[in-house]
Order: C-alpha cells, then structure tokens, then sequence
C-alpha cells in the first residue's frame, strides 16, 4: 500500500497484542516475498492503480503455489461513449486540487444519492446514466474513481490472456466472462467492476 496504511495495520496488530501476523510495505509489481511461499493472495481496487496490471497479477500468482487461489477485483471497460466521457472528465479531475477532487467527488455522490430517492423514475435515470458515466452515492467511491492519475480498465479479453499467461483460471466470477456465450454488453452498459476468485494451475 503506497499509504500509511500498512503502518497503521502494523500498529493496530501490535496494540492488540497480535504477534502472528507480518505487515510488509512494497510494490505489488515487485514483490520481496519467495516464490509459491504463501497459502492465498487477494487485491481489491488496486490493479487500476499500479500502471502495469498485468505484472501486478503475474506477481500475485508467483508468490502462492499450484492448487492455491487468488482473489481479484478490477475496474471494467464500459461502452464506448462511457470511456470517451470517462476520459474527458478525468483529464480535468486528476488536475485539480486535493480539496477541489473531494468536492466534486461529493458533489457527484450527492447527486446520485438525489437520484436514488426517486424511485422508479431514479432507477430508470439510474440505469441510462451508467452507460455514459461512472456516478456512485458515496463520496469514497466517487473520490477513488476519479481522482488518481492512473485507472485503467480491463476488459474480459484483457484479462484472460493475462490470467493464462501467468497459469491463472477463474472458478467464480461476477461476470462469467470465463464461461462460453458469455456476452459482456450488459455488464458495459452498467459500467461495472470484475470481482474474480482465481486458481493457479
């Protein structure tokens, strides 16, 4: 965690008299630990950040043996029109200042909030904006989408050729984009994130 948060963790474990349990501050794209040296390895909203997604999996697979899993979650494409305006708004948001990226991130939760208190008419708005924007009701969602310079988005084609580069199969997913037929127009349209569960073969 590029945060203080693994000095925090560290600190809180030592509070609690909790002996058993090591915190290591690295980069998930080279991590310090042996190969196949831990049991299971998970990443939620992180591989959007790094700027190499695909190392930071071939990484994850690394340190855990054959047989053992590993848990993912990661922004998805949407339509697009939805990346061309993601985009756009990007280009202004990443610029801003610290206190202007949480305003407009409150700003944009706030909104959407209003909206889901509309009943059927803010679920029907609900529905049409997702395919244009990302818009969430909280102000953490809506200040990690858009305010780090770096957030790629993966497709299905992505990351499955990542995953089996790095001896990688999905045996659950959110999506079931490892599963034939699978169609991904629904999930673009709804501008959501893969959450994966993975075994390394």
């Amino acid at each position: 965690d590029a945060s203080e948060a693994a000095h925090v963790a560290f600190r809180n474990m030592r509070k609690h008299e909790i002996d058993s349990v090591g915190v290591v501050r690295a980069s998930v794209l080279e991590l310090p630990i042996a190969d196949a040296a831990v049991d299971y390895t998970f990443s939620i909203g992180v591989m959007q950040h790094t700027g190499n997604g695909p190392q930071m999996v071939s990484e994850m697979a690394r340190i855990v043996p054959k047989g053992h899993n590993v848990s993912l979650n990661c922004y998805g494409t949407g339509t697009e029109t939805y990346e061309k305006i993601d985009a756009a708004i990007r280009a202004r948001t990443t610029k801003m200042s610290q206190e202007d990226k949480m305003r407009f991130a409150n700003r944009i939760a706030k909104t959407h909030r209003g909206i889901l208190k509309m009943g059927a008419l803010g679920r029907m708005i609900d529905r049409q904006l997702h395919k244009y924007m990302c818009i969430r009701p909280t102000l953490v969602q809506m200040y990690d989408w858009y305010a780090p310079a770096i957030a790629h988005h993966y497709d299905p084609e992505q990351m499955s050729r990542v995953f089996s580069e790095n001896g990688l199969e999905v045996i659950a997913a959110n999506f079931p984009f490892h599963i034939a037929g699978y169609s991904d127009e629904k999930r673009k349209n709804r501008s959501t994130a893969f959450y994966m569960l993975l075994r390394k073969t």
